[in-house]
C-alpha cells in the first residue's frame, strides 16, 4: 500500500461525498517520517507520495478537534480564482505500524490533538476516542 492509497481509504470512511480529506491532506500537511501534520496552509505541490513498510489494517487520525460529519468542517475555499479544500482544525495522520496505534494517539493528545479515530481500514468503519493530556 502507499501513502496515497491510505489518505484514499481514510477519505472514503470519513468523507465519502466529497473526498475532502485527501484534498485536505495533499496539500495542507506536511510528512514528518511515520505520520502527517497540518501545516495550516496550502501548498501547490501534493504530498510526496510513498510505498509503506507494512500492510496497513488500521491507522489512526488524531484531530484537535472534534470533526463533525454534518457540519462539514472540510470545504471547499477559493483564494486568487484557486479552489482548494481546507479545515477548521488541526489533525495529525499515522502511517507507522498497527501495533503503535496507542503509543501514538497518547503521544498525539500531549500534543493538543485529543480527539482518536481509528480506522478498521479493513471493515471500512471507525471509532472515536477522545483523551485528556497527561503532562
Amino acid at each position: 500500500m502507499t501513502l496515497y492509497e491510505l489518505i484514499q481509504k481514510i477519505s472514503a470512511i470519513l468523507t465519502p461525498d466529497t473526498g475532502y480529506f485527501y484534498e485536505y491532506c495533499m496539500h495542507h500537511c506536511d510528512d514528518d517520517g511515520g505520520f502527517l501534520r497540518s501545516r495550516y496552509c496550502y501548498r501547490d505541490k501534493p504530498l510526496k507520495d510513498c510505498t509503506l513498510r507494512e500492510p496497513k489494517h488500521k491507522a489512526v487520525v488524531c484531530f484537535e478537534q472534534m470533526y463533525q460529519k454534518d457540519t462539514d468542517k472540510f470545504y471547499l475555499c477559493q483564494k486568487n480564482g484557486k479552489e482548494f479544500v481546507t479545515a477548521l482544525f488541526g489533525l495529525q495522520l499515522f502511517y507507522t505500524s498497527d501495533e503503535m496505534i496507542e503509543e501514538e494517539m497518547e503521544v498525539s493528545c500531549n500534543l493538543g490533538y485529543t480527539i482518536s479515530y481509528v480506522f478498521d481500514l479493513d471493515s471500512g468503519t471507525y471509532t472515536i476516542e477522545e483523551r485528556e493530556p497527561i503532562y
